[in-house]
């Protein structure tokens, strides 16, 4: 959980209320004479970040993670407010440094399967889907040329492996018991010429959580090994659009927690 760090002396600080229509959010800007450091979430926890250095055209994002303390109104739901959070903060830097264009990240993203366990998500959404999670909801690609003609060519082969590996020989790779019965699990695999397909078909029967529970222990290391493709590795790149309306207001404490705002509007376009 990403506590706020403390402020450089050679910083100035900002602290604002950030809103859209679907949730509130407390904006931190911390300004030295050659960079912005952002952060938008609740008062004690921050949620998601970007450094921006003055005059570059590529920001940073070290981090992005979900709480559910990350609103200022205690109601952050996992999946539709991390689109969200992340859409606002790339709105508002499209906004307040229009010369940023991208902006660069690791892709370090997880997912929880239930209280004691968790999955990578790159790598379990790309089996069901062909791409990362990432590259599907916010249109981010490979930062390197050459990472993303490894992916393309990489993922050519890793679907063709489909059609040529046995069941039996991605039994033998599976480390956890299937979610449905062999049998079924044979007919789905057999009747799929992808790994998407093969997956998505599963998905069908099994809930997300036992699915999630299904692939966490073996999920990366099958991409790696057999895919050659490891994602955290691979720096991403996201353009930077205006994305959803905001507004933003004074951020002031009271004794009993509460804001007083003062709305000033900026706009963007609908976020679809």
């Amino acid at each position: 959980m990403p506590h706020y760090y403390p402020k450089k002396p050679t910083q100035t600080e900002v602290k604002e209320v950030i809103e859209t229509a679907m949730n509130k959010f407390l904006l931190t800007v911390r300004t030295s004479d050659t960079s912005s450091m952002l952060y938008i979430g609740g008062v004690n926890v921050w949620c998601i970040g970007c450094q921006v250095l003055h005059g570059e055209p590529v920001a940073n994002m070290p981090k992005i993670e979900y709480n559910e303390t990350c609103s200022l109104t205690g109601r952050y739901k996992r999946g539709i407010d991390t689109v969200g959070i992340l859409a606002l903060l790339m709105t508002y830097v499209h906004d307040r440094f229009p010369n940023v264009t991208n902006i660069t990240f690791d892709d370090y993203s997880w997912r929880s399967c239930d209280e004691q366990q968790t999955i990578d998500l790159a790598p379990f959404y790309y089996l069901m889907y062909g791409v990362t999670w990432y590259m599907n909801k916010m249109g981010a690609t490979f930062e390197k040329e050459a990472d993303a003609a490894h992916f393309t060519d990489a993922n050519r082969q890793f679907q063709q492996l489909k059609t040529t590996m046995t069941w039996a020989e991605f039994d033998a790779e599976v480390t956890t018991a299937h979610p449905l019965p062999d049998s079924e699990m044979r007919r789905l695999y057999e009747g799929s010429e992808t790994w998407p397909v093969f997956f998505s078909k599963v998905k069908e029967q099994v809930p997300i959580e036992d699915l999630c529970r299904y692939m966490a222990p073996w999920v990366k290391d099958f991409v790696r090994n057999r895919a050659g493709l490891l994602f955290e590795s691979m720096k991403m790149v996201m353009p930077v659009v205006g994305a959803i309306p905001y507004t933003i207001s004074p951020f002031t404490k009271r004794t009993n927690g509460g804001t007083r705002k003062q709305h000033r509007r900026r706009r963007g376009i609908d976020l679809q």
